[in-house]
């Protein structure tokens, strides 16, 4: 498995939630992406994160995850979880393709994420207290040709070719993430009139994940 993932960055407009408080963040400075759960709408039972083989940050040891940021209350209350992840973003800036990690699976592996690619568990990521989501477009539902935006929590683990078969076919993993980072310049209210902060501040109001499955080498072998 070699796992990818590409930032682009998307200026935009955001409100944030009751007794949630925006941080600022100065341009160029880094934000984390934190691995939240995984959920199904087939099993409704959520997994942790790390119960499955995904990349690791950088000189943690396998079973030694632990949180590394503080939850907000409604997360602690629907019993969500912050753990590091391998993923992480600088605000304002454009990143190109890079490697995260390689991971070879044995049989063993590869039966356990075969079951949650078959039960439609998705990934669930936080960027400064917000979910990651991904967007699709669908039919209304009005019986015609006209199609509408919706968003969805994560992303798909991956998905099986002929799922709805008595055996399905091949198991393909999402290992090419695309991210789109929404942030916000913060104005001050100053003489009866909204101005730009001196600095270059900004804060996060949106992220989306495309994630795709590709067969990739590292070029140095």
């Amino acid at each position: 498995l070699f796992v990818v993932v590409g930032v682009v960055v998307w200026g935009g407009e955001g409100y944030y939630l009751p007794g949630i408080a925006p941080v600022d963040f100065e341009e160029g400075s880094e934000v984390d992406v934190l691995a939240n759960k995984l959920t199904s709408v087939v099993n409704h039972v959520p997994v942790d994160y790390y119960h499955l083989p995904f990349c690791r940050p950088e000189g943690m040891e396998d079973r030694k995850v632990r949180s590394s940021k503080h939850l907000n209350i409604g997360q602690i209350l629907v019993g969500e979880h912050a753990q590091p992840s391998p993923y992480v973003f600088n605000i304002n800036v454009n990143d190109s393709c890079k490697a995260v990690c390689t991971k070879k699976y044995d049989s063993k592996k590869l039966d356990m994420l075969r079951v949650f690619v078959k039960d439609q568990y998705h990934v669930r990521l936080n960027v400064d207290n917000l979910p990651v989501v991904m967007k699709l477009t669908l039919p209304d539902g009005s019986g015609d040709t006209r199609l509408e935006e919706v968003r969805l929590l994560g992303y798909p683990l991956g998905f099986l070719e002929n799922p709805n078969a008595k055996k399905p076919g091949k198991m393909y993993l999402n290992n090419h993430l695309s991210f789109k980072v929404s942030i916000h310049r913060p104005t001050t209210y100053t003489a009866g009139q909204f101005t730009a902060t001196d600095k270059n501040w900004y804060r996060v109001v949106g992220v989306e994940v495309t994630p795709r499955s590709y067969d990739q080498k590292l070029e140095n072998g």
